[in-house]
């Protein structure tokens, strides 16, 4: 149930909920959920923030995509094959609730520009490394040239926040990542994906002004 643990007395889902909607991009929102009382606690909350919820749709997932192993990408396949018709769609992950509704639009914009698919990110200069069949290696630097932090390029890191793409090029490939990929990036104090107590934590302290007239 991390995704309804409350933050500031608001669900965890609720904050990238209404920023999907205030981005007001989406014919549809689709909702995966796979119980009555997640749909029940979405409403009540959509109704007490005041968030108009005409576009939402709750879907309800299968056995096989309820379970805790099973990839996003088979929610992700139920939904599509019966919304065919529409050319683009977006995965919007309710753990990154510091998410902006212009994180959306932005990221929209770019896929527009002739991209397959987008995901967003942030930036790192860090140096990574990794261990590769018991050998520790340098993923992205020659440890032998060694040149300053600073000096390094680029290294983009999926914040799990935002994923588009088009589906029909989903459904042939069968990931949300293909073709010409592009990224959209998010500054990384905002790049939080809830996973452990700590995280929640960080997020309560971040999000205090958040919803606060309705508190």
């Amino acid at each position: 149930n991390k995704n309804i643990k409350k933050i500031n007395k608001i669900p965890l889902c609720m904050f990238a909920i209404s920023e999907t909607i205030k981005s007001n991009i989406f014919e549809k929102i689709f909702i995966a959920i796979d119980d009555k009382k997640y749909e029940n606690l979405i409403l009540k909350y959509l109704k007490f923030l005041k968030i108009k919820k005409k576009k939402i749709i709750f879907f309800y997932r299968s056995k096989k995509s309820s379970t805790d192993i099973a990839q996003t990408e088979i929610v992700l396949k139920e939904v599509i094959r019966k919304n065919k018709k529409y050319k683009n769609c977006f995965l919007i992950q309710v753990t990154s609730p510091l998410l902006l509704y212009s994180d959306i639009q932005n990221s929209n914009k770019i896929l527009k520009k002739g991209y397959d698919s987008i995901f967003s990110s942030y930036i790192s200069k860090k140096f990574f490394w990794k261990f590769v069949k018991s050998k520790l290696c340098s993923l992205n630097y020659n440890y032998l040239k060694r040149t300053l932090r600073q000096n390094s390029g680029d290294t983009f890191i999926e914040n799990g926040a935002i994923y588009g793409f088009n589906i029909r090029g989903f459904l042939e490939k069968n990931n949300r990542l293909f073709g010409r990929i592009a990224t959209y990036v998010m500054p990384e104090e905002r790049s939080l994906d809830i996973d452990t107590i700590k995280d929640f934590v960080q997020a309560k302290k971040k999000l205090k002004s958040r919803f606060s007239k309705f508190k």
